[in-house]
């Protein structure tokens, strides 16, 4: 009703893991309206009574599926997490990309503790990045590409004003760019296809295996192949 001409379905399955999964009042997100670059928005409904992620068992960190609230967290481990293992444990994501220099890694990790040790420093982040978005083409603009606030999070994604102004006050509306999110997910499917690839051939260079297995070996193979090219979304597009 608010989102105009879209395909909730579609969004809803291409939508990060973070946003997916069962709330106490059903759907853990609302489906809102489009942002001015034609992102969808979604009102995330879990933390607007206690208990409200009793229901949600997803792990987006690939580990067992646990109820969300006893999943550990915190801003010791979070820390942790990013500086010693590069992980996000809120989306799951690298924390910063490998092709980032030395220095930049460690300059997003010390701004990330500083964020998360000061009050109200994630909503201060994210409200400056909206506003760099708003004042765009004017002096102000500038003067925040001084302070290194580019209007993205460390991921890339844009972060709208009025997204990160109703953020600090306990309502999360939540959003992601539809064709990066499905280049992201192609990427990590083709990532997977090349290492089945590779255990193939590394498999039929195996001279110990009889022909049987060989078929046998063969055959999963082909099955597990076309079940990832089956999870592509955007090779009709290429």
């Amino acid at each position: 009703m608010l989102g105009g001409e879209t395909d909730e379905d579609e969004e809803r399955r291409i939508m990060p893991d973070y946003m997916k999964g069962f709330s106490s009042f059903g759907l853990k997100t609302i489906r809102l309206w489009n942002d001015k670059n034609g992102n969808p928005q979604f009102l995330d409904l879990v933390r607007f009574l206690p208990m409200g992620d009793m229901f949600d068992f997803k792990n987006q960190n690939g580990g067992v599926m646990m109820p969300q609230w006893a999943m550990p967290s915190g801003p010791v481990l979070s820390n942790a997490a990013a500086w010693i293992w590069n992980k996000d444990l809120f989306t799951g994501r690298e924390f910063v990309p490998s092709y980032y220099s030395d220095e930049r890694k460690t300059w997003e990790r010390v701004k990330y503790t500083i964020a998360d040790h000061v009050p109200a420093g994630y909503h201060v982040t994210r409200i400056l990045n909206g506003l760099r978005n708003h004042v765009d083409d004017t002096p102000m603009a500038g003067a925040l590409d001084a302070m290194d606030i580019t209007g993205r999070n460390r991921y890339g994604d844009y972060q709208g004003l009025q997204q990160a102004l109703v953020g600090a006050t306990g309502v999360k509306v939540r959003s992601f760019e539809m064709r990066e999110q499905k280049q992201r997910h192609d990427a990590n499917v083709r990532r997977e296809l090349s290492n089945l690839d590779s255990g193939h051939r590394r498999m039929m260079r195996d001279q110990s295996l009889s022909a049987a297995a060989r078929q046998k070996e063969t055959e999963r193979y082909r099955r597990a192949r076309k079940t990832l090219q089956d999870r592509l979304y955007m090779r009709d597009e290429e």
